[in-house]
């Protein structure tokens, strides 16, 4: 599992867009719909959220939870089809800004 990360990691370098890795997807909501997932990363609502394919999932609706355990929540673009078993347990991305450092 350890290669496969690696080898998802060196799709995204070999972009133009840099992509930083924010966190794993957990669940998706069941009042909201919204995608659940725990962050390592600083983001803020609003952002595009992305897989590793580079594929636009949704946007941060709301971030919450502790400080130093934080969570987002995620509203998906494709409201018809939530996509439940195919996207929990992925890790998820941000597009870096440009001129930012990590």
């Amino acid at each position: 599992m350890v290669e496969s990360s690696k080898k998802d990691e060196n799709i995204l370098r070999k972009s133009r867009s840099k992509y930083l890795k924010i966190g794993t997807s957990l669940h998706i909501s069941s009042n909201s719909g919204n995608l659940i997932s725990k962050i390592t990363e600083n983001v803020h609502i609003g952002d595009s959220v992305y897989t590793k394919n580079k594929k636009m999932i949704g946007r941060i609706y709301d971030i919450f939870g502790a400080v130093t355990n934080p969570y987002i929540s995620i509203t998906l673009n494709d409201k018809s089809e939530r996509p439940r078993n195919n996207i929990i347990g992925k890790d998820l991305y941000v597009r870096m800004k440009q001129g930012a450092r990590k």
